[in-house]
């Protein structure tokens, strides 16, 4: 096997892939990417047996062949060689010899025909959709996603597709969000994917700078796939049911507070250097026209700011998890938020008001 090709056709692959492939594999072939070369071109394929990127590129094929070569050297490799480089790899023995002007490496490789197989189920649903509105889909609720909770369910974001609706829901237990949008097609059956989160940032960061470019999606009960042009991305599903989310978000709203965006969200980081509690508590005070927001260090520190705000209600006091409230003012694009109590405040629905579609919900830390 032998082929050329320009540093920037292969940068961008190989940073995927190396997002893909785990620092540490129960198998020594799974650090390495199977590299498949054709008059039709080149295509490198990495896994790590729970996620899947397959990505053809054009090259100028010398001989046409295929192995598996060490992911994260070759991407060292190209990262540190001049924008403009040509690089020449070519196999030799049981090794391949890359060139690239006055550079030489020669890097060790293992058998194609050892790459293990990520057996695909054949999907059941297909769609087609603009890559901003489905990256807006992941990139809202992502930050609510648990993180390897013992609940697996929370490790994964909910894909739902529902006649002409798709929705997004991510939640840790303590937060939830939900993000929806209008399909230009609509759906025969109810559709619902549980995403693993890992999966939904190699699927946010293919859909990265693609504007308004059309994408497909295809998914079986098992798997769900990504395909933007080139380039492929397919992950295996949790396999289990998600909670109603729906009983979380609070309806029978009788107090609303409307606060400039930038402001809250630079009160809270001033206030937050005083707590630094285990949870990391801010008391929210509501009265009148003004919120104010304070906390308390474990050295009896404190720290208070305060903000006019639109108030409807009655007063009262409230404590969240400072960071939590600023995740959701990082997601609100509009000057201008609400946040919105039931009467028991047992939690807050947070809304952008340039945006229905979003909607944010975090319950409070009982004191």
């Amino acid at each position: 096997m032998k082929f050329i090709s320009s540093r920037k056709d292969l940068i961008e692959p190989l940073s995927q892939i190396v997002n893909i492939i785990e620092k540490r594999q129960t198998m020594s072939i799974l650090a390495n990417m199977l590299v498949t070369v054709s008059e039709d071109g080149m295509q490198m394929t990495g896994t790590d047996m729970e996620l899947e990127g397959l990505f053809r590129l054009p090259v100028d094929c010398q001989e046409a062949g295929s192995l598996t070569l060490p992911a994260r050297k070759l991407f060292d490799i190209c990262r540190l060689l001049p924008d403009e480089s040509q690089i020449c790899i070519e196999e030799d023995n049981h090794y391949a010899k890359l060139t690239s002007g006055r550079s030489r490496f020669k890097l060790n490789t293992l058998p194609a025909q050892d790459y293990p197989a990520f057996n695909r189920t054949e999907p059941d649903f297909h769609m087609e959709i603009t890559a901003c509105k489905l990256k807006r889909l992941f990139d809202k609720p992502m930050y609510a996603i648990a993180q390897q909770d013992v609940r697996s369910f929370l490790n994964g974001l909910l894909l739902e597709i529902e006649a002409d609706q798709i929705r997004t829901v991510g939640s840790d237990g303590h937060r939830l969000t939900l993000c929806e949008d209008q399909l230009e097609h609509t759906a025969d059956n109810r559709n619902s994917y549980l995403i693993p989160r890992k999966g939904v940032t190699e699927f946010s960061k293919l859909l990265k700078d693609m504007g308004n470019a059309i994408v497909s999606v295809e998914a079986s009960p098992s798997f769900f796939t990504l395909i933007c042009g080139s380039a492929t991305i397919s992950v295996k599903l949790i396999e289990e049911k998600y909670p109603i989310y729906q009983r979380v978000i609070p309806d029978s709203l009788t107090d609303t507070v409307t606060v400039n965006t930038q402001q809250f969200k630079q009160a809270l980081g001033r206030v937050a250097i005083m707590a630094n509690d285990r949870f990391g508590r801010v008391e929210l005070d509501f009265n009148q026209d003004q919120l104010s927001i304070s906390s308390n260090s474990d050295e009896q520190e404190e720290a208070e700011d305060n903000l006019d705000v639109d108030f409807t209600g009655t007063p009262f006091s409230i404590t969240f998890k400072c960071s939590y409230l600023t995740d959701i003012a990082n997601h609100i694009e509009s000057e201008n938020m609400q946040l919105l109590f039931p009467e028991n405040k047992a939690s807050v629905l947070a809304k952008d008001l340039d945006d229905d579609n979003v909607k944010f919900v975090l319950s409070p830390i009982r004191v």
